[in-house]
Formats: structure tokens, C-alpha cells, sequence
């Protein structure tokens, strides 16, 4: 599978568990636990394998990795804030902050650095960098506890 698609996969994965902790549709701590620990692994490989290819190839690029890094920082923060708030009144409030920062780190990579990597790389170096971004991710949810059978 080429990088593309395996970040948009993992893509539709968290937002799905969003959706599921904003909707209430199991139990907040349990998909909390998940959503950091997939967001975790997305992120390790994502700025290992994806940004690290990116670094170097212009200025513009270099400053779009930079935003994507931090954004991916600030959603473990309101991810974080919003795991400390289970069980009070804020706690609603903290998870749509949390959601809407993650959709908005989705649209910006989809509409903007993932482009721009098919742009640069070739076909088959995309494929490579897939199945590199899709190793890490599952090495590290392995260690979290969230094995390859898990997605």
C-alpha cells in the first residue's frame, strides 16, 4: 500500500473513534486509551517516515512540516486535557476541542503535504515509504498494547 493511502486510512481509523468518543458510543476512557495510543503510533511513523522525506526539498515544504509537528503536539496536549477531565462538567467541551484540532490537522495534511509528496516522490517510492510508515505504526501499537490485529 503507498504512503497515500495508508495515512488516509489511519485517517478514517481516528476519526471513527472520534466520532465515537464525541457520540458517546462507548466508554471515554477506553477510546481515549486507543485514540493515544493510534495517534502516537500515527505520529512516530508519519514524522519518521513522511516529514523526514519532505525536510530539505524547499522551504516551503520544510515550513509545512514544521506546522504539521506542531499541530501533531498540540492535539496530544487537548487529547491529554481532555483524558484529565473525564467525568466533569468541561469534559464535552475539551473532547470537541480536541476533535475539531485533529480534523483540521486531517484537512490540511490531505489537501496539502500529502499532495505535495506525490508530487515529489515517485510511484515506487511511495509504495516504499507505505509499507515503512505502516511498520512503525504497528511496531509502536504493538508496544502500546494495541497489536497488528487491531488495525
Amino acid at each position: 500500500m503507498d504512503a497515500l493511502t495508508a495515512i488516509t486510512r489511519d485517517h478514517e481509523r481516528l476519526t471513527k473513534l472520534m466520532r465515537c468518543l464525541r457520540d458517546h458510543e462507548a466508554e471515554p476512557v477506553t477510546v481515549m486509551a486507543e485514540l493515544r495510543a493510534r495517534l502516537s503510533a500515527h505520529t512516530a511513523a508519519e514524522e519518521e517516515q513522511i516529514y523526514g522525506t519532505l525536510l530539505g526539498m524547499d522551504a516551503a515544504e520544510e515550513y509545512a512540516v514544521a506546522h504539521g509537528i506542531t499541530e501533531h503536539r498540540d492535539v496530544e496536549n487537548r487529547l491529554a486535557a481532555a483524558q484529565a477531565a473525564v467525568g466533569t462538567a468541561g469534559f464535552d467541551t475539551l473532547v470537541a476541542e480536541f476533535v475539531d484540532a485533529v480534523t483540521l490537522h486531517i484537512r490540511e495534511e490531505e489537501s496539502r503535504i500529502l499532495p505535495d509528496l506525490a508530487r515529489e516522490v515517485s510511484d515506487e517510492r511511495l509504495e516504499h515509504l507505505g509499507v515503512l510508515f505502516e511498520d512503525r505504526r504497528r511496531s509502536e501499537l504493538d508496544e502500546a498494547g494495541f497489536g497488528y490485529s487491531a488495525g
